[in-house]
């Protein structure tokens, strides 16, 4: 019999179907779909009408000041959700003109240097980086100003720049940032090399390599059913994939599960489509240790030319450099 509090949240699920003489998916997985599918579509449409409203204020604004410059990184905000990179950018360098040394500089910086990199505009990017940082004190926009600042020393050989970047978030935050910046130094070393080869088998008993994926953006994704964190971040990457899957993007698991069973339950349940590898080796698992992990979850974006060119992504950021990453419409 069904949970109470389950048997609720189905008919709260459920009854506008009905209501709309709508065919009832068939099953849990493809009703979340079609409801996470809706939902984006609202929430898309609410934010064009807020970013069409905040654009019309700034028009009939014109005069410089701090609603003004709250109302331009509202608008940059909006924008970059909507991945309208460009219209970002030019929001967030419009608050820097304005108000150079407003209370939303570091913000603005970022906003802006996002835009931009999303662009390719990695030059321009970086100039915004560096500026964003100047003076900032600590604050979340410091991390992620710091890790694109330092992606771009790597992607264009500047290791060296790279690692004394990483060291300003030690700088700004103190001494309790060390063990953070540790690992971003240590990821250095990764990020825009060649993967070490994939060379396994998926539940069905096909290979898995490289060649299978080759010219795609694959997620590698080492997790498992009986790590929490995983399992909370499993519905936005089957998000990210369902959206982003036809543009070129793909996902391989690597399961550190010891039980088959548990595994099958698993999937079934979420309905997840990508590849997986298990060899009910637990921690031993062949892949994860040829990959040195330690924990998870721990994800590794190859490029489509079969570079490593981020780590660990989760949550909102990973559906926005997934799309950074891929063709434009």
């Amino acid at each position: 019999m069904m949970p109470r509090r389950t048997a609720a949240l189905f008919l709260f699920l459920v009854s506008p179907l009905w209501a709309q003489g709508t065919k009832v998916p068939a099953t849990l997985a493809d009703l979340q779909r079609q409801y996470d599918d809706e939902t984006e579509k609202a929430v898309r449409a609410v934010n064009e009408k807020r970013l069409k409203a905040i654009d019309g204020w700034l028009k009939a604004h014109p005069a410089k000041g701090d609603d003004r410059g709250t109302a331009l990184i509202a608008a940059a905000e909006v924008a970059s959700g909507l991945q309208k990179n460009a219209e970002s950018a030019a929001y967030a360098q419009k608050y820097l003109e304005e108000l150079p040394t407003g209370p939303a500089r570091l913000q603005a910086g970022n906003l802006a240097g996002q835009g931009l990199l999303s662009l390719g505009k990695d030059a321009e990017a970086q100039k915004a980086f560096e500026a964003a940082l100047e003076g900032a004190k600590p604050a979340d926009e410091v991390v992620e100003v710091v890790e694109a600042l330092g992606l771009l020393h790597l992607k264009a050989g500047r290791k060296d720049e790279a690692l004394k970047t990483y060291e300003q978030v030690e700088t700004i935050f103190g001494k309790g940032a060390a063990s953070f910046v540790k690992g971003l130094k240590e990821g250095a070393d990764k990020l825009f090399t060649a993967p070490p080869p994939l060379e396994a088998k998926d539940l069905e008993g096909k290979d898995l390599t490289w060649d299978r994926f080759k010219g795609k953006l694959v997620l590698l994704d080492f997790w498992a059913t009986w790590c929490g964190p995983c399992v909370g971040e499993f519905p936005n990457v089957l998000r990210v994939y369902r959206k982003y899957h036809d543009r070129g993007f793909e996902v391989v698991g690597i399961s550190l599960d010891k039980e088959r069973e548990a595994l099958d339950k698993f999937l079934k349940e979420k309905g997840a489509p990508w590849p997986q590898n298990f060899d009910g080796q637990g921690w031993q698992n062949a892949v994860a240790k040829k990959w040195g992990v330690q924990s998870i979850p721990a994800t590794y974006l190859i490029s489509p030319d079969g570079k490593i060119i981020r780590m660990n992504l989760r949550g909102p950021k990973l559906e926005q450099v997934v799309a950074m990453n891929l063709p434009r419409k």
